[in-house]
């Protein structure tokens, strides 16, 4: 009889990470499409289902769903939001945030624009990060403010 080696196991922070992910609706909005595109790809591939929003109005769109009654919502677990050079990204913020709109927001701004930083945060912003930002810490954001 031949002996076989047991079959490795992933480590444990990588379930907990996969059942963290499954099924999770993240929308990725504004600011420019490369960026969506390459913070979409990323997380498709860490499993969470991702959504973009190229404006604020395909963003309100996108909400009015997730708000809708069943069976046709589609709920957002969190939202990253590109507010590089977009003050109207920040006003959607405090629209959202004015209407009692609970879901994580994520908010990304160039390095060093201090004031942008502190208006997001001002306006409900469940966290603000520095671009450029590497994966993991986008990774580790979200999982920050999605509870499990």
């Amino acid at each position: 009889m031949q002996h076989r080696p047991a079959p490795s196991l992933p480590p444990v922070s990588t379930l907990i990470h996969s059942i963290r992910t499954e099924s999770r609706r993240i929308l990725v909005a504004g600011g420019d499409p490369r960026m969506r595109i390459a913070v979409t790809s990323l997380l498709r591939q860490d499993g969470y289902t991702v959504a973009q929003s190229a404006d604020d109005p395909e963003l309100l769109d996108h909400i009015a769903c997730s708000l809708s009654s069943p069976p046709w919502h589609e709920p957002i677990d969190a939202v990253i939001l590109d507010a590089r050079d977009e003050w109207s990204s920040l006003e959607l913020l405090s629209k959202l945030r004015a209407r009692d709109w609970a879901t994580p927001v994520v908010v990304l701004i160039a390095r060093g624009d201090l004031e942008t930083m502190e208006e997001a945060r001002r306006l409900g912003a469940s966290l603000v990060l520095p671009l450029p930002i590497a994966p993991d810490d986008l990774r580790d954001a979200l999982l920050a403010v999605m509870p499990l």
